[in-house]
């Protein structure tokens, strides 16, 4: 999917705008700029996630969350690995959106984002993080 920016993808009001970005900048290498589109419980779940692969593998080079994104992703996202024919609004508030991925292969995903600060994010983790106290 070749991504076209009829309207800044950071503030659009369309959420399908924000997604269609995230894929683009993925598919570019543009780990810096996909992370700025996830939402906070995703970005997370990718720190925990490559902390907890740096101390199984006990490699002496630090794993960053920018370098670890695409893997993180393909580990726990089906749009990152597949080529998305179009993208679809099916449910949409003013604070959220799910949005589906159709893949050229037939296949649907459905994606949720969540409005915060004037600006849609791709939240692929439901669950709220749990913090220490």
């Amino acid at each position: 999917m070749a991504f076209c920016a009829r309207e800044d993808p950071w503030s659009s009001n369309n959420p399908e705008y924000a997604l269609q970005a995230l894929l683009s900048a993925l598919n570019l290498g543009d780990h810096t700029t996909a992370r700025e589109f996830l939402g906070p419980r995703t970005r997370q779940f990718l720190a925990d996630n490559t902390q907890q692969r740096q101390e199984a593998l006990g490699n002496p080079t630090p794993i960053t969350p920018e370098t670890d994104l695409l893997a993180g992703l393909f580990r726990v996202w089906t749009p990152a690995t597949v080529e998305v024919e179009r993208l679809e609004t099916i449910e949409r508030t003013e604070d959220h959106a799910v949005v589906q991925v159709h893949s050229v292969f037939g296949d649907q995903t459905e994606v949720r984002l969540d409005r915060t600060a004037d600006r849609w994010t791709i939240e692929l983790v439901d669950e709220p993080i749990a913090t220490s106290e």
